[in-house]
């Protein structure tokens, strides 16, 4: 699966107007390393911070960045079920230690502070926690987030003032529509199937969007690009107007699952509301000379 850069998550999170940015995902997710990447946007401020890591077969340590002091926070525990590290929280280490060296990070001088990371152990600590939420009222910070289904770690993730990133799908539910209905005249032919450092012009950017998008729609007026389509997870062709019955005709003879053609936009908007839900995200690009803004804006009206 392809991963966004430090700079797409930074560029985003500056665009939203959040306050924290908090990674979240599963073990191996990179939450740590796309951490200390984003560390760098916050030059030339060095933030205050806690580390904690595991040792298997061990414990769990936390250490204070400022200092360099760290403590034992959890310890193994071969009687505990699971497959994974089976580390008992040691509720003096987070009590104590990991509720002062918070305490430190958010009395210290700068804007943000940062925490690796925030899991099941941590939230077992009633003091640890309140120092994460005082935390979070003192500084903006930058946090990784251990995915699990525990409350606290759901309340902070669901915070207003948060710009979340799931990297386990950090696309979340964004679809990709490649327009590939261009008559090519300038060209001299279809551009799109030209070749292209031995590829087809438009496999490359069917390739560009691989492991991307959550659903990926083609729309062409060729059945060789529509063919290419089908074979890589073309879903649905939804067509507007009387030029364009070819591309819904192209598409649906080449194998596309389901293909819609509409006299008018009227029509299609009809059908487009029945099969969108509230966690839709829709990118309509189509012809100004049509008045396709009025799709835009009767659905908007709509959600």
């Amino acid at each position: 699966m392809l991963r966004p850069t430090a700079s797409s998550i930074w560029l985003a999170f500056r665009s939203s107007g959040k306050r924290h940015l908090l990674l979240t995902g599963g073990r191996g997710s990179g939450k740590t390393t796309m951490l200390r990447a984003l560390t760098a946007f916050l030059a030339p401020e060095v933030p205050p911070g806690v580390t904690s890591w595991a040792e298997p077969g061990r414990g769990v340590f936390l250490q204070e960045n400022a200092t360099g002091a760290r403590r034992q926070v959890g310890a193994f525990d071969p009687a505990l079920p699971g497959p994974e590290n089976r580390m008992r929280p040691l509720a003096d280490g987070f009590a104590g230690f990991g509720a002062a060296a918070l305490g430190h990070c958010a009395e210290a001088p700068g804007d943000w502070a940062t925490v690796d990371e925030v899991g099941y152990l941590e939230t077992t600590s009633p003091a640890y926690t309140a120092a994460l939420e005082k935390l979070f009222a003192r500084k903006r910070v930058l946090a990784a987030i251990r995915r699990q289904e525990l409350p606290f770690l759901r309340a902070l993730c669901a915070r207003a003032d948060v710009f979340l990133v799931d990297l386990d799908a950090p696309f979340g539910l964004c679809g990709c529509v490649l327009m590939a209905s261009g008559l090519g005249r300038r060209f001299g032919g279809n551009k799109l199937l030209a070749d292209f450092c031995g590829r087809p012009l438009v496999q490359c950017a069917i390739d560009a969007t691989a492991n991307v998008f959550a659903r990926k729609v083609l729309v062409t007026r060729s059945a060789e690009v529509a063919a290419l389509g089908r074979r890589q997870g073309v879903e649905t062709v939804l067509a507007v107007g009387e030029k364009s019955a070819e591309i819904a005709r192209g598409a649906a003879e080449s194998g596309c699952a389901d293909v819609r053609h509409f006299e008018t936009r009227e029509a299609a908007c009809a059908v487009l509301e029945k099969l969108l839900g509230p966690d839709c995200a829709v990118l309509i690009k189509a012809s100004h000379a049509m008045g396709f803004q009025a799709i835009t804006a009767r659905l908007t009206q709509k959600t």
